[in-house]
């Protein structure tokens, strides 16, 4: 999404955000936003434009806007992806017979721009200054992905405040020249670097969940966002992030407070200092305060992401298949696996169809559950394959206080809390449990339903320790309640967290399900 406009100045023929700061006039408008087009990316192009037998006198100072290449501001050509290749559209290109050669060419859109890029530095490290100190109370970090939104706003932060930390949230599916990339920033920047990873690998979920897609994006809670929520709740503190997040990269983005309570990391306060800048004024501050930027840029990467991410577009998909063949290879060879155990066609995976994906799951009746006593507030559960565990049990701790006995060679456990009272033999098949609240019984059973479904369909991903204020949840082999911290709150059954902090519940295909009675 841009609604970018740019200007291309013929006098000094660079591209402008406003008047040109070397000649004062006004250019030609433009359409849409603009990328530096690299040497490597340039490459591609020669390489492609072989293929098909042609041969075109590409000038250097090019610049890209979705996929049309622009030259001393004219089209020089359109393309399209089809497959792993690239096809052209030249009927433009044939009347156009001479190039600028200006080796410096985005140097001097750099001096052309440099006093509208001087106003928007100096009002991101205001905006920066204001919301630290009104949140002088929390930690404050950085959330740096490795792109270049996050490059630029790690610098305009250690700008305004000094010392600051970077939280890199490694996914497991960034790209290697990403990593380091990261790792090296930090280093040559004088950052701190703090760097987390998630509990469960990407590929295994995967199995579990069938690929994300961009209906589907259980990825973005499992793999960045929960252990971002485990490390605030090791932390025990609010924490204030600077984002390189901007409107212009979507509509949901578009509608973003550009100071906000952040709605996936319950812990966290986001700021945005970046929020209104265009890509173009991006790339031209990037070079001209000459911030390090990922390579991967210079190979016509517009965003850096996770490789098998859903959002990456057809021009993505090709760049990875001719920069990183291998990836390209393994995540092809897991959804041509995917589709043919789930009846999908070729097309739907070199289409690029598997990004839509929807899923009707389905359900298992795992559960029985069965009113006990005229009275209506006393049921039984009962499992029909499986047993209450000790790990399953668990769950409960989060509607009271856990009271455990032995009984003979058993071991009972029993939740005691205000709205109701639970007990279960561990390792046996039925668990009771008591409404103490007739009132609100209809809101409790759903809230035991709910908390027995997540219990068994739990894949360990780690994304519900995010959905508790108190950093109470805790999940490593399992999950554990931290009974010190957990006030029984039931914000992790009933908040508006709780679609991203159960993906179990929301995205796998086959869900074990509890049925209850109509009372």
């Amino acid at each position: 999404m841009s609604n970018s406009q740019i200007d291309w100045c013929h006098n000094c023929g660079v591209p402008l955000i406003s008047r040109c700061d070397l000649c004062k006039g006004d250019g030609e408008i433009l359409e849409g936003d603009l990328k530096p087009v690299f040497g490597s990316e340039r490459e591609i192009y020669l390489q492609e434009l072989s293929k098909e037998n042609l041969t075109l006198n590409i000038p250097t100072n090019l610049f890209r806007f979705k996929n049309k290449i622009i030259a001393d501001g004219k089209l020089l050509f359109n393309f399209h992806v089809n497959g792993h290749s690239l096809e052209f559209d030249l009927r433009e290109t044939l009347q156009l017979n001479k190039f600028k050669r200006d080796k410096d060419f985005l140097k001097q859109a750099v001096c052309a721009n440099q006093k509208t890029l001087r106003k928007r530095e100096s009002e991101a490290i205001k905006f920066i200054k204001k919301v630290a100190k009104h949140h002088e109370d929390k930690n404050i970090v950085v959330s740096f992905s490795g792109g270049k939104d996050s490059a630029i706003t790690a610098y305009l932060v250690k700008k305004a405040l000094g010392e600051v930390t970077l939280l890199f949230s490694n996914t497991g599916i960034e790209f290697p020249e990403t990593v380091k990339f990261v790792r090296e920033f930090a280093k040559n920047m004088g950052f701190e670097l703090i760097e987390i990873r998630p509990l469960r690998k990407f590929m295994d979920l995967c199995e579990t969940l069938g690929p994300p897609s961009r209906m589907m994006r259980w990825c973005c809670f499992t793999q960045k966002s929960a252990p971002i929520n485990a490390f605030y709740s090791e932390l025990n503190k609010e924490v204030l992030s600077f984002d390189g997040i901007r409107k212009s990269e979507s509509r949901s983005r578009a509608r973003f407070e550009r100071s906000r309570k952040n709605t996936k990391i319950i812990r966290q306060h986001s700021a945005y200092p970046i929020f209104e800048w265009s890509d173009f004024e991006v790339w031209l501050y990037l070079l001209f305060r000459k911030i390090p930027m990922n390579p991967l840029y210079q190979e016509g990467y517009t965003r850096i992401g996770c490789w098998a991410c859903p959002n990456n577009g057809k021009f993505d998909d090709f760049l990875l298949s001719k920069t990183h063949p291998n990836l390209s290879r393994k995540w092809i060879n897991f959804l041509l696996k995917f589709a043919e155990e789930n009846g999908k066609t070729l097309d739907w995976v070199y289409s690029g169809k598997w990004k839509q994906r929807t899923t009707k799951y389905e359900k298992f009746e795992v559960c029985s559950v069965q009113n006990t006593c005229t009275v209506g507030n006393k049921f039984l559960f009962v499992l029909k394959d499986g047993k209450f565990s000790e790990d399953r049990l668990e769950f409960f701790k989060v509607f009271g206080k856990e009271v455990v006995k032995d009984v003979g060679d058993e071991k009972l456990v029993q939740i005691i809390g205000s709205k109701v009272t639970i007990a279960s033999v561990v390792n046996g098949n039925t668990m009771r449990v008591r409404f103490n609240d007739e009132d609100c019984f209809n809101r409790s059973m759903f809230e035991v339903k709910k908390q027995l479904e997540k219990a068994l369909n739990c894949v360990k991903c780690e994304a519900c320790v995010g959905s508790c204020p108190f950093g109470a949840i805790e999940v490593n082999e399992n999950l554990r309640i931290n009974e010190d911290k957990c006030k029984n709150c039931l914000a992790c059954v009933t908040s508006k967290y709780l679609k991203q902090s159960c993906v179990a519940l929301h995205y796998k295909n086959e869900r074990n399900v509890v049925e209850v009675p109509s009372i």
